[in-house]
């Protein structure tokens, strides 16, 4: 009997969205917050400050997962600034946020002692009316003054819901990654219709003249949040192989998606590698990172059938890449 079409499918918004501020970090500042964006020195790059964020926020303290990020960057009158950024990734209204965001910014500023941390809130809901941004103490005595009142920058991605085309003809990364999470908020209910609109966003990626190296990541980014489901895989493949082809012909295409090359060199290459990416994200999802998925889009066959026999024994996803 034919398998029945996939109604729904998994969405885990987590890994992707650090992995996208991870790497897109200035597009982010530059779309959605230029002001700041403008006045900070890229040249001198930014630093992730993973670490010292765990100890400012314990996870077994906080008893839910949050996704939190914080970074470092230098300004151009020669300041150093910190940037913690919340991402908020719950489909529905949180109560508490407020007073996380104040906590979580007066822990980082008490623990390093730094100038003010500025705080972002990158809420991924489908409610438009609900943006907290500001947490008030209030005086028990006069309600209606307030001891303290600590306010932070809200970026409400639903709010771009009306200016999709406008997202569409721009060239910079970030507008592409906010397009991608709209289509999967919009899309829940009809994958063949995430399908199509995935197609087509690849085809603007390819479009972009990125580097090598950005079109890879953004590549990887939309792959990664926009899943499609096993019976819808083989028409978006083939059509992804067809795209892959005629570009080559009319453009210099820095890059082709794995998928294509892996497919033009052994069909069998291509299954082991799309079964062991499926399954480790499957297996690891909060641990496998981009560098990760980079190695089995590069690994030959016999590489690739060797981390998947490792994969079923594995304890860390570490263990799977492993050299014996």
């Amino acid at each position: 009997m034919p398998k029945k079409p996939s109604k729904h499918v998994v969405i885990e918004l987590d890994s992707p969205w650090k992995y996208a501020m991870r790497h897109f970090f200035r597009s982010f500042m530059e779309f959605c917050l230029p002001e700041w964006a403008a006045s900070i020195d890229w040249a001198q790059g930014y630093e992730t400050l993973d670490k010292e964020l765990q100890k400012i926020i314990p996870e077994s303290e906080t008893g839910k997962r949050f996704s939190d990020m914080l970074f470092k960057v230098w300004l151009k009158n020669g300041e150093e600034k910190w940037i913690l950024i919340h991402l908020e990734i719950q489909g529905q209204n949180d109560k508490e946020l407020a007073q996380r965001m104040f906590i979580y910014n007066y822990r980082t500023y008490d623990q390093y002692q730094q100038q003010p941390v500025v705080s972002i809130a990158l809420l991924l809901d489908a409610d438009p009316k609900w943006r907290p941004d500001y947490f008030r103490l209030q005086n028990p005595l006069e309600k209606e003054k307030s001891f303290l009142e600590f306010r932070y920058h809200v970026i409400k991605l639903i709010d771009y819901a009306t200016r999709k085309e406008e997202l569409q003809k721009r060239n910079d990364l970030f507008s592409k990654v906010i397009l991608a999470q709209l289509i999967v908020m919009e899309t829940k209910k009809n994958l063949p219709l995430r399908v199509q609109h995935k197609i087509s966003l690849i085809k603007q990626l390819l479009k972009l003249g990125l580097t090598n190296h950005e079109t890879r990541e953004l590549y990887q980014f939309i792959d990664w949040l926009m899943i499609i489901p096993e019976d819808l895989m083989l028409t978006y493949k083939e059509k992804i192989n067809e795209i892959a082809e005629d570009m080559m012909e009319e453009w210099d295409v820095p890059y082709i998606p794995s998928s294509v090359k892996i497919a033009r060199i052994e069909g069998r290459q291509e299954g082991i590698r799309l079964l062991l990416d499926r399954q480790i994200r499957r297996r690891f999802p909060h641990t496998v990172t981009a560098q990760h998925l980079h190695l089995i889009n590069d690994a030959n066959v016999e590489t690739l059938a060797r981390w998947a026999e490792k994969l079923m024994d594995a304890k860390k996803v570490e263990e799977v890449f492993a050299v014996q």
